[in-house]
């Protein structure tokens, strides 16, 4: 089913800007499925990251945007039991950085447009790839990914969001 802009998520967009306004919030982390946005609404993408990063940076509002996690074409914890299971090696198992990149082509340039203003922007990639050329599925034997695109526990925890909250105190402050 292919989910469409309402009312209700304007209302509730709207209602969520006029308490950070009135809250005096500082610091806006942006974080969503941006892939999965950008394909289900790809006429009004860009305005709206833009009219929304334009509104936030006039109400005094700094603004984070962290790119996607990889998206996995299958379940990855299921993917990963499956191996074991078979007495398979799971160290390996993941999405080349290419087609990461390349499903998220249109998103990063519209955020990569944003960072020349107040705009921080974040690929969490480098903390789960490293070196390698793969986003991996596992590290250290725990799966990063809960699906086939949520970060597990241990992968929001483990790796890449504690160094983005560092980063951005940096920037900010």
């Amino acid at each position: 089913m292919r989910r469409h802009i309402t009312n209700r998520s304007i209302e509730r967009n709207q209602a969520a800007y006029e308490f950070l306004v009135r809250n005096k919030i500082p610091l806006v982390v942006m974080v969503a499925y941006w892939g999965k946005s950008y394909r289900s609404h790809s006429s009004i993408f860009e305005k709206s990251v833009r009219d929304t990063v334009d509104q936030l940076e006039l109400a005094g509002v700094q603004v984070v945007i962290v790119e996607d996690n990889a998206s996995f074409n299958y379940m990855v914890p299921h993917r990963l039991a499956r191996l074991a299971w078979l007495g398979q090696e799971t160290t390996g198992v993941g999405i080349s950085l290419e087609e990461h990149y390349e499903y998220n082509r249109i998103p990063r340039e519209v955020f990569h447009s944003l960072s020349n203003r107040n705009v921080r922007v974040y690929d969490p990639t480098p903390y789960y790839a490293g070196d390698s050329n793969v986003w991996p599925a596992e590290i250290d034997d725990m799966s990063m990914i809960r699906d086939k695109h949520h970060l597990s526990e241990a992968g929001a925890i483990g790796e890449s969001m504690p160094q983005i909250a560092i980063e951005s105190e940096k920037q900010f402050h």
